[in-house]
């Protein structure tokens, strides 16, 4: 399991392990993964949980090893809870809220900001991160580069 969680996350993990543990057989129901993780605090749309569950139980046998689950649950939700951080910054990036980043909205975050930079940088950055060539960049484009970091 991975150790960049917090102490009080971990004792979470422990008392929401206790509670929906299948009569201690170390395996959680897939019918109580949603609730789990609503104990844990994420919010996690039905869809990701769908393809999750199924990666983790391909046979749908309805049952999944609780450590196998923790593993991926961490691994994944906290995967998740950063796309929803980096489109909340995208979200407040976007002023005119049409979905595109572009070399002026850009000019103003780094005006507020009070970072000195060049249009030519500005226009260069837009060029590096706006793969299809429309010359602003999309959410897609924008979270390429926070997993570059």
């Amino acid at each position: 399991m991975p150790t960049d969680l917090t102490k009080d996350q971990l004792d979470a993990f422990k008392i929401a392990v206790e509670q929906y543990q299948e009569n201690g057989t170390g395996t959680i129901a897939t019918k109580d993964v949603a609730a789990f993780l609503v104990t844990l605090g994420y919010d996690v749309p039905d869809e990701v949980l769908t393809n999750a569950l199924h990666e983790i139980d391909p046979d749908n046998s309805g049952l999944i090893e609780m450590h196998t689950f923790l593993s991926m649950a961490i691994a994944k939700f906290q995967s998740y809870a950063r796309v929803e951080q980096i489109q909340k910054l995208f979200d407040i990036l976007d002023t005119n809220k049409d979905g595109y980043l572009t070399p002026q909205e850009m000019r103003r975050v780094a005006e507020i900001t009070g970072f000195d930079i060049s249009d030519e940088k500005i226009n260069e950055m837009v060029q590096i991160l706006d793969v299809d060539g429309d010359g602003k960049v999309s959410f897609e484009e924008f979270s390429t580069l926070f997993k570059r970091m």
